[in-house]
């Protein structure tokens, strides 16, 4: 009997685990880059944006990666990346923006505005199966003068798992 409860109970633990979500980082190398002020970004290549950070520096501040037709898989549950936001001065209005739109009737634009801040998640579950444009930077908020830095990284976008309970009850009888 008491060996019952442990196989119980490690198969819940397992159920439990394999239920989360996964996270798959996104390809930053298929989106364009824009920019305008003298704003850089880095590239790890020639023509190719860093496929885990985006660093946008510059006196104006103004620049983004955008993407026009970013695939929002059907499981897709989060968007999610970590960020640093150095203001240029202690007046300054600047922000990272995070925007989507499916074209349609459903479009999100997020500000960020808090440099104490340093991970920043959105519940994707709006835009599944939609082709988006998916657009995300650092831009001015009309001070004089900025030269505000940003750092994003480890964009991520989690999915979630087709879920077997079917196959957990069969390993489950089996361990029985």
């Amino acid at each position: 009997m008491r060996h019952l409860g442990t196989v119980i109970i490690t198969l819940l633990a397992v159920f439990c685990v394999w239920s989360t979500s996964f996270a798959a980082p996104i390809d930053l190398s298929t989106f364009t880059a824009e920019t305008e002020y003298g704003v850089s970004i880095n590239f790890n290549d020639a023509d190719k944006l860093n496929d885990d950070e985006v660093f946008f520096e510059g006196l104006y501040a103004v620049g983004c990666v955008y993407h026009e037709d970013f695939f929002v898989p059907t499981d897709a549950t989060f968007l999610s990346f970590d960020y640093s936001l150095t203001l240029g001065n202690a007046d300054a209005l600047d922000y990272i923006s995070l925007y989507l739109d499916n074209y349609e009737d459903n479009y999100a634009e997020w500000l960020i505005t808090d440099p104490s801040g340093n991970f920043f998640s959105i519940d994707m579950t709006d835009f599944r199966s939609d082709t988006i444009y998916f657009e995300l930077g650092l831009f001015w908020g009309g001070d004089d003068y900025a030269g505000s830095v940003a750092t994003i990284s480890n964009i991520d976008l989690a999915t979630a798992p087709v879920p077997e309970p079917g196959t957990m009850l069969l390993l489950g009888s089996g361990l029985v």
